[in-house]
């Protein structure tokens, strides 16, 4: 109970680091998507070439680089806040993704009879189109936070206190890492169940508000 104690005074910054890096992403994978869908290749290409680069540097070597690099030569971070913009730069990659998947879900022809109504593609957009691609986000993005959720545990390398943060400096001060790390787990995995089962309930949702 006691490594309980401890470990459960990690959950806010586990909470904090988990939906401020996907808030960011949230709402920044929104203009990435876009410019990325642009007919402009100069447009679309450099969206592309970040997002792709984004995702294919593992997320520990952005905080490094925000951390240890750009926040000591460039401007001052706090842990915490390094640690968000981190994994939210990564979030926002993956997220684009995420919302470009949810667009391509929604069948052309929904387009094509829009502009044969002389619907504006912005008016579409907006009325037509999101929110169809809402139910083909909903899966997905969930188990993205799910996944970032159990990533958040990275920023203890750079010294941010949360969960896998206490977890190592408890096993180091009583050598029961066995013990410890298993409470951990449990912890991760239940706070990871109300995500899922909200996403479940999301999901229903949008498919009875579909079907009617």
């Amino acid at each position: 109970m006691d490594h309980l104690t401890v470990l459960a005074e990690g959950i806010p910054g586990t909470l904090l680091i988990t939906f401020g890096s996907l808030l960011i992403g949230v709402v920044g994978g929104v203009p990435l998507m876009l410019l990325r869908r642009s007919r402009l290749l100069l447009v679309r290409a450099p969206v592309q070439f970040v997002v792709d680069l984004l995702r294919a540097v593992p997320p520990v070597a952005w905080l490094f680089f925000i951390y240890y690099g750009l926040a000591q030569d460039v401007i001052k971070l706090e842990k915490f806040t390094a640690g968000i913009l981190g994994l939210g730069m990564v979030s926002c990659a993956y997220m684009a993704e995420v919302y470009r998947g949810g667009l391509l879900a929604v069948d052309k022809g929904q387009w094509e009879a829009a502009r044969a109504l002389g619907i504006s593609e912005a008016r579409v957009f907006a009325e037509i189109i999101a929110p169809q691609a809402m139910r083909a986000v909903v899966a997905p993005a969930t188990s993205f936070a799910i996944a970032l959720l159990k990533d958040s545990s990275i920023v203890s390398i750079i010294g941010v206190v949360e969960i896998t943060y206490l977890a190592n400096t408890q096993t180091q001060l009583t050598f029961e890492g066995l013990t410890i790390f298993t409470i951990a787990a449990v912890l991760y995995v239940a706070l990871s169940v109300p995500l899922a089962l909200f996403s479940r309930r999301l999901d229903r949702r949008f498919r009875v508000g579909f079907a009617r």
